[in-house]
Formats: structure tokens, sequence, C-alpha cells
């Protein structure tokens, strides 16, 4: 599992987009994502389905159970303040039955080295985005390369807690890992054009990179202070 984990791009609060695969896949060949809006014969469904990921067709595939990969252990040890973070509890009746389907992706004989790597493996998490990546990462000693922030639901999406707000949970527990912080975030909505990322995004991130015009709007990549120098 931590050969799996370190180095990915975690992307929480993540539905079915797949942006980050089309526009990361030279920074890494394996993608964690977490979602608990999406039941398992959906994520199913799509993720084998022709021209899931254009190029690539799905090569094996596992839906692991609750026990094989268990996240909510991970509330024991996060120090969370309610009153700054919002309560994990706001939207429980939203949240699908926990799941993890993991699969392994591989490019089409006739699409070149240029289009992204030959292989690529997509974890999918049917669970919290903070839980999850303390259970994942704190646990095993690793970091991801980098941590995707787009449109992560705050408002009218479900999600209880603020993930481009820096003073919040999800900062504090990615910034508060042992193995270290991300070498990027990836920022990103439908309104976040360079002007807004850059008020929002997280200290110590402060050299946009790329900035991308997707179909779901601007998509920046922020590299910390520390890489940069």
């Amino acid at each position: 599992m931590a050969d799996l984990l370190n180095g990915s791009v975690y992307y929480p609060a993540c539905g079915i987009d797949g942006r980050p695969v089309q526009y990361l896949g030279g920074f890494s060949n394996s993608f964690i994502y977490a979602d608990y809006g999406y039941p398992s014969d959906k994520i199913e469904s799509l993720l084998k389905a022709d021209g899931a990921f254009a190029g690539y067709r799905i090569k094996s595939s596992r839906l692991l159970p609750p026990d094989e990969l268990p996240l909510d252990h991970a509330w024991n040890d996060i120090d969370l303040n309610v009153h700054l973070d919002g309560n994990p509890n706001r939207y429980r009746e939203r949240q699908v039955k926990p799941y993890a389907f993991w699969s392994i992706f591989q490019r089409l004989s006739d699409f070149p080295d240029s289009h992204g790597p030959e292989l690529f493996s997509l974890l999918y998490l049917a669970a919290d985005g903070v839980a999850a990546y303390h259970a994942l990462y704190h646990s095993n000693r690793v970091k991801p390369s980098v941590v995707a922030i787009i449109q992560p639901g705050e408002g009218f999406g479900w999600n209880w807690t603020h993930f481009f707000d820096s003073r919040q949970i999800f900062c504090r527990t990615v910034m508060g890992n042992k193995a270290g912080k991300p070498d990027y975030l990836l920022l990103g909505a439908p309104w976040a054009n360079r002007k807004f990322q850059r008020a929002v995004v997280w200290p110590g991130y402060g050299h946009l990179i790329k900035l991308w015009k997707s179909s779901g709007g601007y998509l920046g990549l922020w590299q910390t202070e520390d890489q940069s120098v």
C-alpha cells in the first residue's frame, strides 16, 4: 500500500472528475480519489465503460470490502475543532456505504508515449477526504506528490468543511503529516481564475507553474516554495 500512496495524486471530494489524470499523468501514475457521495455500482460502471479515460482501457480491477482498507479509525487521531472546522456528521445521511474500487489502466497501443504513462492506478474510496488522508498517508508514513482541491463541494456540495481554507482541518491534516507536505497543489473551479487561486492557495505554495483552461474551468498547479528554490 505504501508504494501505491507514495508520490501519488490525492483528490478528495473528487466526484467523477478525470481531469487530474488527464493533466498530471506526467507527475504520477497513481491516483487516489475520495468521495462519500457515489455508490460502488456507479463508480464501477463508469470506470469500466469504454472511453472512461481517452486512450486507455481498464486492464484489471477489484472491489475491496471496507474491512480491507479501514479508514474510520483515523478520527481518533485527528485534532478536530468542530467550531472552526465543521461537523463530520453534518451530511451523514448523504454518505454511501464505504468501499474501495481499485483499477489499473493500460494505454492503448495506437497512442504514443506522449499521451501519458503506459499504466496508471486509480484507487477510488467512498470515504471522507480528511479521514482518508490521515488513515492512508499518516499511517503509512508517506506523502502524495500532488493534492487536488477542485470545486470541493463547499456550500451546496455536501462537504462539511472547507478544503480551500488553510486554517481548517483538511489543510492542517495535510501539512501535519510527519512524512512531509505534497510538492504541489492542483486548484480549480469554474470560477477559479489566477486571481482567485492566488487568494486561496495555502501558505508555502506561492509559485504557479501551470494554468490550464479546461471544460470545467481553470486548473492551476502550485509548487511549494521549498521545491522552487
